[in-house]
């Protein structure tokens, strides 16, 4: 069973999963006149196997965007190309989930997603976007020095990114203001030239590997 028929093929006008419940609607149209009587933690749109550079689902990412300003949008999709998820990212979706996933899989995703991390698929951080990935990356010199390039609090930002929390939990846990806490992601981002927050955790997990890798070496010469 594909994950868009475990989330929307179903007899039931609601699907329980112990911490969140489900609750599908036909079109976001539905979605938006209804009026519901609980918080509204995410929104899970399928996509099938359009592209979010269609109208009709740019429209759709952009009145969800205008109706639940605090809600992240969550493309599900069956398509994976770099360029799909790069044009979501762009219009502000928050996550992008494959369809091609293992359904418990998904159901962690969401979960993350729920408590203030995000998901994107594999592909767009492996492969070339639009011929602009990391200007480091590609010369060949994506190493350490990137790290030492930060400032101490930006160090310290950059370590709870890359647990997937949000900016709201690290300005709690570092004792700061959660605008302070963005210009500290954005100055990251740009030094990382990531496109956003979790790509910008992506890369700082290689460096973090990266590193480790060299010092293993070092020590095994020093042994030797």
């Amino acid at each position: 069973m594909s994950v868009t028929q475990l989330l929307e093929a179903s007899t039931h006008a609601k699907r329980r999963s112990e911490d969140f419940i489900i609750l599908p609607f036909s079109s976001a149209d539905e979605f938006l006149s209804c009026r519901l009587s609980f918080t509204v933690k995410l929104i899970l749109l399928s996509v099938g196997s359009g592209c979010v550079s269609e109208e009709t689902v740019c429209n759709d990412i952009d009145r969800l965007k205008q109706g639940l300003v605090d809600v992240p949008v969550v493309i599900l999709s069956e398509r994976e190309e770099p360029h799909c998820i790069l044009k979501a990212l762009r219009l502000g979706v928050h996550s992008y989930i494959s369809t091609g996933l293992n359904p418990e899989v998904v159901i962690l995703a969401l979960r993350l997603i729920q408590a203030g991390g995000s998901f994107i698929p594999s592909s767009i951080l492996l492969e070339p976007f639009e011929g602009k990935r990391s200007v480091k990356e590609q010369s060949g010199m994506f190493a350490p020095t990137l790290l030492q390039g930060l400032t101490p609090r930006q160090s310290e930002v950059l370590q709870l990114l890359r647990e997937g929390k949000s900016n709201k939990i690290i300005a709690y846990e570092l004792k700061m203001q959660e605008s302070t806490v963005k210009v500290h992601v954005r100055q990251i981002m740009k030094k990382f030239k990531a496109i956003n927050r979790t790509h910008a955790a992506f890369l700082a997990n290689r460096l973090y590997e990266k590193k480790g890798l060299e010092r293993k070496a070092r020590e095994s010469e020093t042994d030797n």
